[in-house]
């Protein structure tokens, strides 16, 4: 979705040229008449320029437009300079970004000479666009600013948001957010000054792409969610839309149904999948009557397959999503693949067909490395601290300029002391010696001024080259964390292998980072059902290893277990902790609740450094056992038992609440939104450890 986002801009102008095309054809139609009835080649120049103007093909805007410069008289230069204006426009959206250069530079000349600087500023904005797609970096950025500066000199506030719009979309497909968010800003709180709900709608939506809504950056996707819904709003306060207003707008649908698509995925409440219902229906319909852009059909294709993976359907978003291939490779566009390899590799992974889960998943980062490959970032911010480096280097020549002009002021005051030397001579003397006392000094500081403006360039430098390092650092160990979150979660149980063992289950788990060290292992043997829930006093990434050594050492002690085989919890921790302690070493301890359940509904529980709470009519109880003995304890209807990480006893206790007020909370909220439970083991604040509760009900 966020690259459908980032390419969108490209397409807009595209869109909405077919989407009208058919309402314009009767203007289109008099105007020609019109030209055949013009008696003189003036009043045809003025037609043909006028079809240019309203016309939404391209082909039809070049061709008239064309005719209007061969029979003008060429002394009506605003007029020249709207045609090719107009050709820029033509040109752009056939993808010839060289004659779009070409005639967009024309125009501009034209503008300056004029002094219309906000016209200028548009089509500087536009000369951006052409050097962006024809991957001159320099020239975009020289020409965005140019045309944010002509737009600033014009007091033009549209152009002036589009000028950092523009710029914000360079930075953001370079992904660098938060200048891209920083940018966008300046555009949204001028379209709020000037009251125009329609450009508020546009800035907003935008600034929902720029959070960044990825489902594992939940934060992300609730960020991009309050924009969606604030642009919706202001769609809604519009008093009319035009075709371009409302494609953005079915574009903000889309936005809107990914994010409640990760939010149900996230906390499992199908009530997120309910909101966006009447958005999906609307952007089918929206995308059913444009037959001449597929864009819009396989956003909408993803946006079914997305609802198909959520409801764990993954070979019919299979099916679906081999289809979307199949279209875009037919109709060009293949700039949408990389979601589609995305959802490919996550469909496959899911049912265990990880050959094809592997390919997608390499088509995938290869898609995404030509998107915004380091080359272009690299480019980027290299332009970027060039800027840096010629500003200040203006600031040093300002300055050096500053102190010439006072060495010549002293300078004219030492010969208008000359000239006094006849009036006395002790008085010239001693103006002479303090003249040239100044004189020294002033050459002091000029080169301080210098030396130390030399040293801050040399700093400033070093800082730049450090934070690209740092950025790619960063990016690569995010990708790392990802995959390890992926081998992690197939290392566990999940929460339907947990329901298929015992129905009536509840899960709370929250990871501090994208890896955690808590962990639950969930297994049936016979008519025994075995539930374990441990954690490491670790978070990320050690607590992850030592998670994944644990579940594996009691996988192996489990799984060497028949159906007929009666050991104790006790027991199984006895050989799990020796397995561990051979593993870590003499002083490692670890930490884990085990239980196991029959066909009668007797428990049988032992633990290492942590407890559990059985809630039987209403009263908690808490579940202690040391680790060379179990507890053993018939279950009747209607308890609940809660195991959980010594994380979240850490934390419940933090916070001055007991497992027993928080367990007979779950018990009593057993099927309602466990965000209550989550904000009362956390006080309200931000989370500071991993948080893992597993609940059953008999």
């Amino acid at each position: 979705m966020k690259n459908i986002i980032t390419i969108f801009i490209i397409l807009m102008a595209s869109l909405a040229s077919q989407a009208v095309a058919q309402e314009d054809d009767a203007l289109i139609d008099s105007l020609r008449q019109a030209y055949y009835r013009a008696t003189d080649n003036t009043e045809r120049a003025t037609i043909c320029r006028q079809i240019g103007y309203e016309a939404y093909s391209p082909d039809t805007v070049i061709k008239y437009t064309q005719m209007a410069l061969l029979i003008s008289d060429g002394l009506d230069l605003d007029g020249m300079a709207q045609c090719y204006s107009s050709l820029g426009w033509g040109y752009f959206i056939n993808r010839d970004f060289a004659q779009a250069l070409d005639k967009y530079q024309r125009a501009a000349s034209l503008f300056v000479r004029l002094s219309k600087l906000s016209d200028a500023s548009m089509v500087y904005t536009n000369i951006a666009s052409c050097f962006r797609y024809m991957q001159n970096y320099k020239d975009m950025w020289d020409n965005l600013y140019r045309a944010l500066d002509m737009a600033k000199k014009a007091c033009d506030t549209a152009n002036i948001c589009y000028a950092y719009s523009e710029m914000a979309d360079v930075y953001q497909n370079q992904k660098m957010g938060t200048i891209a968010q920083e940018t966008l800003l300046k555009a949204f709180n001028l379209a709020c000054a000037s009251h125009n709900y329609a450009e508020m709608g546009v800035y907003a939506k935008q600034l929902g792409s720029i959070a960044n809504p990825d489902e594992l950056d939940i934060e992300g996707v609730k960020k991009a969610k309050e924009w969606a819904d604030r642009a919706e709003g202001y769609f809604a306060k519009a008093e009319s839309l035009d075709h371009y207003y409302e494609a953005i707008r079915y574009n903000n649908y889309a936005l809107l149904i990914y994010c409640g698509l990760s939010l149900a995925k996230f906390y499992y409440d199908d009530r997120y999948i309910d909101s966006t219902k009447h958005y999906v229906e609307m952007y089918d319909d929206y995308a059913s009557n444009i037959s001449a852009v597929d864009d819009n059909k396989i956003t909408a294709l993803h946006i079914h397959a997305r609802q198909l993976i959520y409801e764990q359907k993954y070979r019919k978003a299979i099916g679906l999503l081999l289809k979307c291939l199949n279209i875009t490779e037919r109709e060009k566009f293949g700039f949408l693949d990389n979601i589609t390899y995305d959802l490919l590799a996550q469909s496959y992974e899911k049912i265990k067909d990880y050959k094809n889960a592997l390919l997608y998943l390499t088509k995938y980062c290869d898609t995404e490395e030509k998107i915004s490959g380091s080359d272009v970032v690299m480019q980027a911010v290299a332009y970027n601290a060039r800027i840096k480096v010629e500003k200040e280097k203006r600031d040093i020549e300002l300055e050096n300029l500053m102190a010439q002009e006072q060495l010549e002021e002293a300078e004219s005051r030492q010969r208008r002391t000359y000239a006094a030397i006849a009036a006395t001579v002790f008085a010239a003397v001693s103006i002479i010696v303090i003249m040239f006392v100044s004189w020294l000094a002033t050459r002091r500081a000029v080169k301080n001024i210098a030396a130390r403006n030399v040293m801050i360039l040399k700093q400033q430098l070093q800082i730049d080259d450090q934070k690209t390092e740092l950025q790619e650092t960063s990016q690569k160990i995010y990708q790392s964390m990802t995959y390890a979150r992926r081998i992690q979660m197939a290392a566990t149980s999940s929460q339907n292998e947990l329901a298929a063992v015992f129905p009536h289950s509840l899960v709370i788990y929250r990871p501090q980072e994208i890896v955690s060290g808590d962990w639950y292992l969930v297994k049936q043997i016979g008519g025994r059902r075995y539930l374990a829930v441990g954690g490491s006093s670790e978070h990320g990434v050690p607590g992850a290893m030592a998670c994944m050594l644990v579940v594996d050492s009691l996988k192996e002690v489990v799984g060497k277990m028949s159906s007929e085989a009666k050991m104790s919890p006790s027991e199984i921790l006895a050989q799990v902790e020796t397995k561990a302690k051979s593993t870590f070493g003499a002083g490692v301890e670890i930490a884990i609740s085990l239980c196991i359940i029959d066909e009668d509904n007797m428990l049988n529980f032992s633990a290492i450094n942590n407890d559990a709470v059985l809630v039987h009519d209403g009263t908690a109880t808490t579940l202690v056992s040391s680790k060379r003995e179990s507890l053993v304890q018939q279950l009747v209807e209607g308890d609940y038992l809660f195991l959980y990480s010594n994380n979240t006893r850490r934390l419940m206790l933090s916070t001055d609440n007991t497992p027993e007020t928080l367990c007979n909370l779950l018990a009593r909220q057993y099927a309602e939104d466990s965000q209550v439970a989550i904000d009362t083991i956390t006080g309200g604040k931000p989370q500071t450890g991993d948080i893992t509760i597993v609940g059953t009900r008999v």
